[in-house]
């Protein structure tokens, strides 16, 4: 294993050495971690390192287009406007949190979800799914989004429903505004 010092080795795979998970799943009371051998700790921390790194889109920019990962970065600032170098802390926290959640479970998780209601009675409560319509989603994990917030482009609906109505508004408003004119 080749932990990034945050400079932007050619060839690390993990973000977090041995050390900072003992201690960190130690100050936690995760014994599991502890009946693990040092190769298996290394693989995982190897496999969650590329799960975290692949999973989001990173604010900022890579600092060499050789790095093996997607940290260090530049112009790059937390959700409390602080720039960041090198390999940040809540990074490396994220990577033993998908190590915890892994052990406990699976980490690469999704679930599906039911299609449009094709059919419903309320008396009895009585539900038809159109099951052309599932779908499968991704299971979101709160213990890594909320450590890593501020460092990666967020997707939401919201976002996406907010960012089309003032486009909308725009539209209409420059409507307006031409119509005025002539």
């Amino acid at each position: 294993m080749v932990v990034e010092d945050g400079t932007g080795i050619n060839n690390a795979d993990s973000y977090v050495c041995l050390a900072f998970a003992d201690d960190y799943f130690l100050s936690r009371g995760f014994s599991k971690w502890q009946e693990l051998t040092d190769e298996q700790k290394e693989i995982a921390l190897v496999n969650a390192t590329d799960f975290v790194d692949n999973t989001f889109l990173w604010k900022g920019a890579r600092i060499s287009s050789e790095q093996a990962l997607n940290f260090p970065r530049q112009n790059l600032f937390d959700a409390n406007g602080f720039a960041v170098s090198g390999v940040p802390t809540p990074v490396k926290q994220a990577i033993c949190e998908a190590i915890r959640i892994n052990i406990d479970g699976q980490l690469y998780d999704s679930e599906e979800v039911n299609g449009a209601v094709i059919s419903e009675k309320i008396g009895n409560l009585q539900f038809t799914y159109d099951v052309s319509q599932k779908k499968k989603v991704e299971t979101r994990y709160d213990s890594i989004n909320k450590r890593l917030r501020g460092l990666f482009v967020e997707k939401s609906h919201s976002q996406l429903f907010s960012i089309e109505v003032a486009r909308k508004w725009a539209n209409i408003k420059s409507i307006k505004t031409k119509q005025k004119k002539h």
